[in-house]
């Protein structure tokens, strides 16, 4: 199931944002797994201005850009823009992170610590008590 797949089928911010993780376990339990290719892609060309590195930069404002519009959608007419900008970054570098940790240790702790983080996050940025 893809990214976009995973997160459209659910109706809660809380529940979109647990479909995106899903992709990180299913990937991490893969045999030969190595991680994101994206990422790793990047680490072999350190010229900034290369066309694999926009490659990579498009791809992961992409997500970002998705977890602003389908991931948090609920979040946008109810927080101050800045606010609403911060949470969806907070959120993107959680998840992009959490891959490239679960990739270097081997194992999915970094994972169900970056998941359960964003989760927390979002009662406490409607000013709701967790």
């Amino acid at each position: 199931m893809q990214f976009k797949e995973r997160i459209a089928q659910h109706e809660s911010a809380d529940k979109r944002v647990t479909g995106m993780y899903s992709m990180w376990y299913d990937q991490i339990r893969e045999e030969g797994y190595r991680g994101c290719g994206f990422i790793n892609m990047a680490g072999e060309f350190s010229d900034e201005e290369s066309q694999i590195r926009a490659l990579v930069r498009d791809h992961k404002e992409r997500v970002r850009q998705i977890v602003a519009t389908d991931v948090l959608s609920d979040y946008r007419p109810v927080m101050k823009p800045d606010d609403f900008g911060e949470l969806v970054n907070a959120i993107y570098l959680l998840f992009d992170g959490a891959i490239i940790q679960a990739q270097n240790v081997m194992h999915v702790w970094p994972i169900d610590s970056a998941l359960n983080t964003s989760l927390k996050m979002l009662p406490q940025s409607r000013g709701e008590a967790i």
